[in-house]
Formats: C-alpha cells, structure tokens, sequence
C-alpha cells in the first residue's frame, strides 16, 4: 500500500482481520493521501485496532466514505476515531453500527463530526450511547446540514434523548430517513420529535417501532408529519 499513492477504495470488509492487521494497514493508509472509500466491516479490529486506524486517517484528507460497522472498537477506539476525523472534513458516509461505543464514544465522536458538515448518513445504531451520548450527538448534528440518513436504533437514548434530538434535527432540513426504532423515547420524546419533525419536509422514511410512545405521542406526531409531504414507510 505504501507504493499506491493513488489508492482511492480500499474494500477489505469481512476478512477477520484483527489487531495485528488493522495496526499493519493503519500504517499504509499513511501514505493513501487520495483515498475518498474504506470499507473494514466485520473485521474484529477491536478498540486498539481503532485506535491505529484513527491514527492513519488523519493522513486520508480526501475520505468520503468509512463502513466500520461490526468491529467492537468500543468507547476508547471511538473516542481515538473522533479525533481522525477530524482531518476527514469531506467525509459523507459514516459507519458505526454494533460497536459498543456507548456514551463515552458517542461524545467524543459528536465532538468530532461538527468539522465533517458534508456528512449526508450516518450509522450509529446498536451502540448504547444511551442519553448522555443522544444528548451530545443531536448538538453535533446541528452542523451536519446535509445530512439524509440518520440510523439511531436501539441506543437507549430515552426520552431526554429524543428531546435533544428533536432540537438538532431541526437544523437538518434535507433528512430523508430516520431510524428510531428501539429507544424507548415515550411519549414525551415523541411529541418533541413531532415538533422537531416539521422542519424535516424531504423526509421518506421514519421508523419508530418499540419506543413506548402512548396515545399523547401518537396524537402529537401527526401534527409533525403533515409538514413530511413526501414521507413514503
């Protein structure tokens, strides 16, 4: 990799990699200054391969797309990740599903998405960032006006979560899909987000499947969907 300066998608996705692979390619991705797609899903890096990883993207300027869904890189790799981000201010596509970054990761990374404004999807579901990570999020999104896609599902992020949310989305006019799903917002979450909603015209998709949101939320939610004239599911 260190004689392919023009190295522009790198897909190594489900190949098991591990520590010792993703420390090996951190360090090639040093000299992949072009590179705009890294694909490592499923790979087992762990929060050290994380870490590394983070390390060699600060060198990947022109990065548009991350997948690293499904690698257990946990608070401390995120929190490392935040900060490598922050180099990639071109990045559009982020994926960070099933990591365990919980609230610690969710933080830092909100922190360092507010340099990436031309991010349009977002993956974080399955992570446990729980309220105080929502909370910190939905601020950083304040600045990810283009975003499209937000998946948040099964994060724990309550109704506090949902009430932050709401604020942020607010800022983030060209939403096309939001995933909710699992976050047990009730119903005080739900109207926040019925007001925070009105501002989302493009949106397609909305899921907000278990989250306990009673008769006052689904009363409150249509009152915020009349304005998503183009919401399809």
């Amino acid at each position: 990799m260190k004689l392919c300066t023009e190295l522009q998608t790198l897909d190594v996705g489900y190949n098991s990699i591990g520590l010792e692979g993703a420390v090996a390619l951190a360090d090639g991705l040093k000299f992949c200054t072009k590179l705009q797609t890294l694909d490592l899903v499923n790979n087992s890096i762990g929060s050290e391969g994380a870490v590394a990883l983070a390390d060699g993207l600060k060198f990947c300027t022109e990065l548009q797309t991350l997948n690293l869904g499904y690698n257990s890189i946990g608070s401390e790799g995120a929190v490392a990740l935040a900060d490598g981000l922050k180099f990639c201010t071109k990045l559009q596509t982020l994926n960070l599903r099933y990591n365990s970054i919980g609230s610690e990761g969710a933080v830092a990374l909100a922190d360092g998405l507010k340099l990436c404004t031309e991010l349009q999807t977002l993956y974080v579901g399955y992570n446990s960032i729980g309220s105080e990570g929502a909370v910190a999020l939905a601020d950083g999104l304040k600045l990810c006006t283009e975003l499209q896609t937000l998946d948040h599902e099964k994060n724990s992020i309550g109704s506090e979560g949902a009430v932050a949310l709401a604020e942020g989305l607010k800022f983030c006019t060209k939403l096309q899909a939001l995933h909710l799903g699992n976050n047990s917002i009730g119903s005080e979450g739900a109207v926040a987000l019925a007001d925070g909603l009105k501002f989302c015209t493009k949106l397609q998709t909305l899921d907000l499947v278990k989250n306990s949101i009673g008769s006052e939320g689904a009363v409150a939610l249509p009152d915020g969907l009349k304005f998503c004239t183009k919401l399809q599911s």
